[in-house]
Formats: C-alpha cells, structure tokens, sequence
C-alpha cells in the first residue's frame, strides 16, 4: 500500500511539475514568436500548480524514506 503511494504520489508530482515547465516555454515562445496564446494560466494558478508540486513531491519523499525504512 506504501509503494503504491509512493509511486502514485512521484508520477502526479512530475506530470505536475512538467505541465508547469510547459507553460513557461509555452509562455516564452508565444512572446519570442509573436503568436496568439490559446491559453494563459493565471499568476495564481501557476503558483497553486508549483504548490502542488512541492506538496506531492514532500509526500513522495517521506513515504520513500519511510519504506526504505522499514526494509
């Protein structure tokens, strides 16, 4: 059950983590191309999204430890 965690918890962290990393080169590239954005995350979003991932990748970490731990 742990492992599951651990692995559940890694995964959405690093999608989360690439979707705001897409963003920002989404973002640079709208700029730098003069292209209309088809969508914008707003600051807050974008802060809510870092959020979460630092959030899930703590939990990732902890349980990790914890099942390394226990081996």
């Amino acid at each position: 059950m742990a492992n599951m965690i651990v692995h559940t918890a890694g995964r959405i962290s690093l999608v989360l983590f690439l979707v705001f990393v897409a963003n920002i080169f989404y973002g640079k590239a709208v700029i730098s191309f003069g292209l209309s954005p088809l969508f914008k995350l707003s600051d807050v979003m974008e802060f809510l999204l870092l959020f979460l991932v630092a959030i899930f990748f703590v939990i990732f970490a902890l349980q990790r430890e914890k099942t390394r731990g226990e081996s």
